[in-house]
């Protein structure tokens, strides 16, 4: 409820481009959060219920912050019952529905490994997973901040500016996907020093993802394009033939290389993605400045 909450605040503060509230906001929840476990850890009190009970305190502190913050900008909000019109519920649905083929698309190596393969197997591809999402979090915050340029351009100028506007997006992205990955790429062995001679595995296992943050980004930057105009519908089927054939890939190949298959199902399931949003984007002319395409 309160996650649900911020988010509804975060992305009315979105809205009028005071992108630094989603800034503050996680500050505050995770400095709350911060402080909280330390007191438990200097007092001896670390438990699985107290965490648990820090996590929740600092969504509560942060929701009750960036609702005062939200009153003092936009005035009393009253909360009423609402009844979404047919259309409205049809483009929600284009969004829940593209958030929960995600969802499952980044789930469900993890389970499919616990499934088929061994524990160490998971505990390998997390750790890897755990240290690309250090540069997957550095990027979602750049592109949340970009998201909304997206919809404005896509609706309110000339599509040569959209498309100019996206491929500045679009090479940002590559250089800091290629970037992030070298730097994985050759840092890899420092895992072994890091985390113990336990997971030398996992050297590899970076090595062979470390295409993963261009990849994503990639296919992100190329969605959002989609989303800003107006193809959210054509984005979510996109997504759930990703997650479809990441599902498919990752029943074959971990059952013949465990990790190793999760990582290259992953792999193909996101290049397989972008050829199909630069597909359609190509069909629908937003890939060139020329009007050459065939816009529907």
């Amino acid at each position: 409820i309160f996650r649900s909450i911020l988010r509804l605040w975060v992305s009315a503060f979105q809205g009028i481009d005071k992108l630094e509230m989603w800034a503050f906001m996680e500050v505050v929840d995770n400095g709350v959060r911060f402080l909280g476990i330390l007191v438990l850890f200097l007092t001896g009190r670390l438990t699985v219920l107290s965490v648990s009970l820090t996590y929740l305190l600092s969504s509560a502190v942060a929701t009750c912050v960036i609702t005062y913050k939200a009153f003092k900008q936009f005035g009393f909000v009253r909360f009423k019952p609402i009844f979404l019109s047919r259309r409205e519920l049809i483009e929600s649905s284009h969004f829940s529905l593209n958030f929960l083929g995600t969802t499952i698309f980044f789930q469900v190596n993890k389970i499919l490994l616990a499934r088929f393969s061994s524990i160490s197997s998971v505990g390998i591809y997390s750790y890897a997973e755990k240290v690309f999402s250090i540069f997957i979090n550095l990027l979602g915050a750049f592109q949340t901040t970009t998201y909304s340029w997206f919809f404005r351009y896509g609706k309110n100028v000339k599509k040569e500016k959209f498309v100019t506007f996206s491929f500045r997006i679009v090479l940002l992205v590559f250089v800091y996907g290629v970037l992030s990955g070298i730097l994985v790429f050759l840092t890899a062995p420092l895992i072994v020093k890091l985390v113990g001679s336990g997971f030398k595995e996992s050297i590899l296992a970076l090595r062979i993802l470390s295409p993963y943050p261009l990849l994503r980004g990639i296919a992100i930057v190329l969605g959002d394009m989609m989303t800003g105009k107006d193809y959210q519908k054509n984005r979510m089927i996109i997504t759930w033939i990703g997650a479809i054939i990441n599902i498919l890939l990752n029943l074959v190949l971990i059952i013949l290389y465990g990790w190793l298959g999760a990582a290259i199902a992953t792999m193909v399931s996101y290049v397989i993605i972008i050829a199909i949003e630069g597909f359609f984007l190509r069909r629908k002319g937003l890939l060139y400045k020329q009007n050459q395409g065939r816009d529907e």
